[in-house]
């Protein structure tokens, strides 16, 4: 007994109709994902931004004790720049340009300055700077950094240590003094 398969598909390929769903259909799920992709670049953005923080914090420290220099860590809070300065011999602070680390930065799109928690006080607006001795001491900071949709990142800034915790979220001064 011999059976005969009867080939469904005539064709060798598909129709222009059935190639034109099938791009309509891809092309409708990457426009339902693509917002996704871009809140994980702005959260990725964040995150380099703090472990950005991180690392200027641990140089900084290092050439304060190293150097036996007062360094500044400044933030201009509406423009979203951070640079770094040093007491000059003539008590002035100046800018730092001796290296492409500590240049002039601005912070990434979609990315700004929520506030800066210093020993005395919040800055919501304007400059602030966290300041790093020659001893091996820094100031207590908190930079509260935010995207556009509102995630929160804080870089907390260890006082003997010169230590940095990089945290989701928004963290109290209180909250970390708990510790």
């Amino acid at each position: 007994m011999t059976f005969r398969v009867q080939n469904i598909w005539t064709q060798d390929g598909l129709s222009l109709v059935e190639l034109s769903i099938v791009i309509l259909l891809i092309s409708f799920i990457l426009l339902l994902s693509a917002p996704r992709f871009g809140a994980v670049l702005v959260g990725q953005r964040l995150k380099s931004t703090g472990h950005l923080l991180t690392g200027m914090v641990r140089a900084l420290y290092d050439e304060a004790t190293a150097k036996r220099r007062t360094y500044r860590l400044n933030y201009r809070l509406k423009d979203g720049e951070i640079w770094v300065t040093y007491l000059s011999d003539d008590g002035e602070f100046v800018e730092d340009r001796s290296s492409p680390f500590t240049r002039r930065r601005q912070l990434p799109p979609g990315i700004q300055f929520e506030d800066i928690t210093t020993p005395t006080e919040v800055v919501r607006e304007g400059q602030a700077y966290t300041q790093f001795f020659p001893t091996g001491l820094v100031d207590r900071s908190i930079v509260h950094l935010r995207t556009d949709d509102g995630a929160q990142l804080s870089v907390l800034i260890h006082p003997l240590s010169g230590r940095v915790t990089v945290e989701s979220g928004y963290r109290e001064l209180e909250v970390v003094q708990a510790r």
